[in-house]
C-alpha cells in the first residue's frame, strides 16, 4: 500500500500554493507529515492512498497505528494449462501478501473439465485469483497480478478485444468480483520462467495433485525463476 500527501503552502505576500508528494510508503509519508507540522504554514493537509481513499492527518495516524493489522504488498501469480486429448484444463495460483512484517504465501490449484480451451484457462486462472481473494477476506488493497498469458493480461487491460464468449465469460466475473472486494488491480505480463511456481501447480492438477489453499508464513519470498 502506498499512498501520496497533498497541501497547501502559505507564504507571506503570496498566493497559496498547492504541493503533491509522489507515491511512498506509509513510514515515508508519516515522517514528511511529522516534519510538516513540525515547520508551520501548512495547510489542508490530506493523504491519499492508491483506492482514492483520503485522510486527515489524525487519521492516518489512527489508522497507520493497526499497520500490524493490515494486508500490504499483495501479489499473485495465475496460470492456467489445457490437455486438449483429456479435454481438462488445470489451474495453478499463487498469492503473497505481507501483515505487518510476516510475509504469507498460499499456494491452491484446481483440475477441470468444462473448460474449451487454453486461453479459457487462462482466464478461469485470474478468477480462481480473485475468488482466492475473497475467501481469504481479503478488501480494499491494492493487487498485483502477474500471468505469462499476453492475450488475456492486454485483454483486462482493455489493450485487446476479446471474441470468445467462452473466455469473457470470466473475465466478467473477475471485474465483478474486484468491484465488490474494492481490489484495485494491476495486470503485469511476465515471462513463464518467473512464473514457474503457477506453471508448477497447473501442471500438478493437470496430474490429479491437488493443493487446497496451502498457507505458510516464509522469512522472504520464494524464488520464482
Amino acid at each position: 500500500m502506498k499512498v501520496r500527501i497533498s497541501a497547501t503552502i502559505k507564504v507571506q505576500n503570496l498566493a497559496p500554493m498547492p504541493f503533491f508528494s509522489d507515491w511512498c510508503e506509509l513510514e515515508e509519508a508519516a515522517a514528511v507529515i511529522k516534519k510538516i507540522e513540525a515547520m508551520g504554514g501548512w495547510h489542508s493537509l490530506q493523504i491519499e492512498d492508491e483506492l482514492e481513499q483520503t485522510w486527515t492527518p489524525k487519521q492516518f495516524k489512527k489508522w497507520l497505528s493497526k499497520a500490524d493489522d493490515l494486508i500490504r504488498d499483495l501479489e499473485m501469480y495465475v496460470d492456467g494449462g489445457y490437455e486438449e486429448g483429456q479435454k481438462l484444463a488445470g489451474i495453478g495460483v499463487v498469492l503473497y501478501f505481507r501483515k505487518g512484517s510476516q510475509l504469507t504465501r498460499i499456494r491452491t490449484n484446481v483440475g477441470l473439465e468444462q473448460i474449451q480451451n487454453n486461453n479459457e484457462a487462462e482466464a478461469y486462472a485470474f478468477y480462481r485469483g480473485v475468488t482466492l481473494l475473497e475467501e481469504e477476506g481479503i478488501q480494499h488493497v491494492p493487487l498485483t497480478l502477474y500471468s505469462d498469458s499476453q492475450t488475456i493480461i492486454q485483454q483486462l487491460n482493455g489493450e485487446w478485444p476479446s471474441y470468445d464468449d467462452s473466455v469473457n465469460r470470466w473475465l466478467d466475473e473477475v471485474d465483478i468480483l474486484r468491484e465488490k472486494l474494492k481490489i484495485k488491480a494491476k495486470f503485469v505480463h511476465i515471462e513463464r520462467k518467473k512464473n514457474k511456481e503457477a506453471h508448477n501447480l497447473a501442471t500438478q492438477a493437470l496430474k490429479g495433485i491437488v493443493v487446497h489453499a496451502e498457507k505458510e508464513v516464509l522469512e522472504q519470498k520464494k524464488g520464482l525463476s
